[in-house]
């Protein structure tokens, strides 16, 4: 990661980074029908490869089911895209892919591009945590918090637990009944969920004849479960990191959150191709609709947005370890440094917790 002395992401806005950007936010037909074909195809051709190995041996699962993940963790990026009506030029057919996607991703497609939406509105807004963030707290919150109100925050940001059982829930649970950061009227929201549940159900009755309805359960969560742990922990590295940008909402700025508290990750190649690029977070939250495609396009023509906090993988794996934004240095910190504070006697709360 960059260090605390690197030049940061606030010298590049005296750029209209908005209007900028706009000029990218044009989808392409082609583009968007070949990278469905390269992901739909490979992923229905490693499914079937993991079940027929499962035929023979669980243990020969493995390699298709970890290949197969990969390609559910793009089709949930075309989701993504689709919920930004970025992937193709036709609403409709955005409309139709993120919800037919959906029914292997385990999302409600408008379910999730709300609570998506509200990220994308409100990323480091510390007034605004409504829905669709990384549940994150302050140093003041934490402090000020019972000792069981403490635990379960911990054992929430325990990395064991939000990186294997928070997916699984989030997905798996959640994603059936989705409740969290809706306005009213709920329903449409809710009949997103019950329509994806009633997806998900027709495909394993349409299969059961041929794969059985227990088996192909067994064989879709081989593979959905490493791809929900990945996604997640994309999502999280790319928000979480010590720099990042939290302010109180008379202070929030749209584009200091996008350029500030969205990171560069630095990673290979096929993970960048696997992922839709979406490591060059701090551009797509300048415009969430420019298209996976073409992220790289906007840093090629404008190298000043290489200007913000760079993150590589190793290095990236301290960002587990931070939990909590300590609003006097500015910074995420771990629990360690709240104790150490509250045992100094050196804490005063800035304001007032807000639950």
């Amino acid at each position: 990661m960059n260090s605390p002395d690197a030049p940061d992401a606030s010298q590049n806005l005296d750029q209209d980074w908005k209007k900028i950007t706009a000029r990218y936010a044009k989808a392409s037909w082609p583009k968007a029908l070949w990278q469905l074909a390269n992901t739909v195809i490979p992923f229905i051709a490693l499914w079937i490869a993991a079940w027929k190995l499962s035929e023979i041996s669980w243990w020969l699962v493995p390699p298709a089911s970890l290949l197969a993940s990969g390609f559910l963790l793009r089709m949930f990026i075309i989701q993504h895209d689709a919920g930004h009506c970025s992937f193709s030029p036709s609403q409709n057919l955005n409309n139709w892919v993120g919800r037919v996607t959906g029914i292997f991703t385990l999302t409600p497609y408008a379910y999730w591009r709300r609570t998506h939406g509200i990220h994308h509105a409100t990323n480091g807004d510390l007034d605004n945590r409504i829905a669709g963030d990384i549940p994150t707290i302050t140093l003041d919150e934490y402090l000020e918090r019972s000792g069981w109100g403490r635990f379960r925050y911990r054992l929430l940001r325990f990395p064991l637990v939000f990186f294997t059982v928070g997916p699984a829930y989030q997905f798996l649970i959640k994603h059936r009944f989705p409740l969290e950061g809706l306005p009213e009227p709920r329903w449409p929201f809710l009949r997103s969920a019950l329509c994806t549940d009633v997806a998900m159900v027709a495909v394993l009755f349409a299969i059961d004849p041929i794969v059985g309805w227990q088996k192909a359960i067994l064989v879709h969560m081989a593979i959905a479960l490493p791809a929900m742990t990945a996604g997640v922990w994309f999502f999280f590295v790319q928000h979480n990191f010590e720099t990042t940008y939290w302010r109180r909402h008379d202070q929030w700025d749209f584009l200091s959150a996008a350029l500030e508290g969205s990171s560069f990750y630095q990673i290979p190649k096929l993970l960048n191709w696997l992922t839709g690029d979406i490591a060059v977070h701090h551009v797509h939250h300048l415009n969430g609709r420019i298209p996976n495609y073409r992220l790289r396009e906007v840093v090629a023509d404008h190298p000043a947005l290489n200007n913000v906090t760079r993150m590589e993988i190793w290095p990236s794996f301290r960002c587990a370890l931070l939990h909590l934004w300590d609003e006097e240095t500015q910074r995420m910190v771990g629990f360690a440094t709240a104790h150490e504070r509250e045992r100094d006697h050196a804490w005063t709360p800035i304001r007032p917790a807000t639950s």
